[in-house]
């Protein structure tokens, strides 16, 4: 019997070893990935925002895809996966909570406002939004299509009004002017910054950005003519992992979360 329950208790040893080589196996699979479709004027702050969340949540990776909010939308629409999706507008968002793509209701996290951004060589020659209507100056907007062309597009028609018995053709010799028509506000401010633009029409919160500092400077628009840009986040209902997504987007509602925003120019 001695050397049966040698035996028995040897099993048992190596069962307990066992299970104790696989227990970290066990840990690694409750690790997440969240995939976060936001829109290209979050880029800076939702790295940092993701940097720090990420401290605090050592088995949550996440990766994000930057584009304009419209692009982001059709990738959704046609089966493209995200867990979050945050927009520049809350038009993209609201139709995919018509089309109950939504786990809940978007909700506002935060604010933008245009400027409008002039390339240094022009400094001389276009010292107000009025000068924009000068012959021969390039102007590039955003995509009517994407919150930034819409946004560009309700700012030139309230300068235009502003304007009426000034200049009551501001409003096309401004389009006249337009040499293109962006997808994304980075492409509006790649193109303003190389000099291929003279002028362009952004989010306030990309005047943080190093090249923009450096390469541009900023037309003063009265605040009564500028307009409010209002960014909706929300968990998408195909997410696998929506208590996760959740966590995340109460970090960006968070106090440290939106400080890190306003330092990039955004407002709560």
């Amino acid at each position: 019997m001695g050397k049966y329950k040698k035996i028995y208790i040897l099993n048992i040893f190596l069962l307990i070893i066992g299970i104790a080589c696989q227990a970290p196996n066990v840990e690694a699979s409750n690790n997440t990935e969240l995939i976060i479709f936001a829109a290209a004027s979050l880029k800076e702050p939702f790295e940092e925002i993701i940097r720090e969340f990420s401290e605090n949540h050592p088995h949550t990776s996440i990766k994000s895809n930057y584009a304009g909010s419209q692009k982001l939308l059709m990738q959704i629409q046609h089966g493209g996966y995200a867990d979050i999706f945050a927009s520049a507008d809350m038009n993209q968002t609201s139709q995919l909570l018509i089309s109950e793509m939504t786990l809940d209701i978007p909700e506002i996290f935060s604010e933008n406002s245009l400027s409008i951004i002039v390339n240094n060589r022009q400094k001389e020659r276009i010292q107000s939004y009025s000068d924009l209507t000068d012959e021969n100056l390039k102007i590039v907007l955003g995509h009517p299509g994407v919150p930034i062309g819409m946004h560009s597009n309700t700012l030139i028609n309230n300068i235009s009004q502003d304007l009426q018995h000034v200049n009551p053709l501001f409003k096309q010799q401004i389009y006249n002017n337009v040499v293109s028509y962006e997808n994304s506000v980075k492409s509006v401010i790649m193109k303003v910054v190389i000099g291929e633009a003279d002028a362009g029409v952004v989010y306030q919160s990309d005047l943080t950005i190093n090249d923009v500092v450096k390469f541009t400077y900023q037309l003063p628009i009265k605040d009564r003519l500028n307009v409010i840009a209002s960014y909706p986040v929300t968990v998408l209902k195909q997410s696998k992992n929506p208590i996760n997504s959740k966590e995340f987007i109460e970090f960006l509602r968070s106090e440290p979360g939106s400080a890190i925003l306003q330092n990039h120019g955004f407002t709560n």
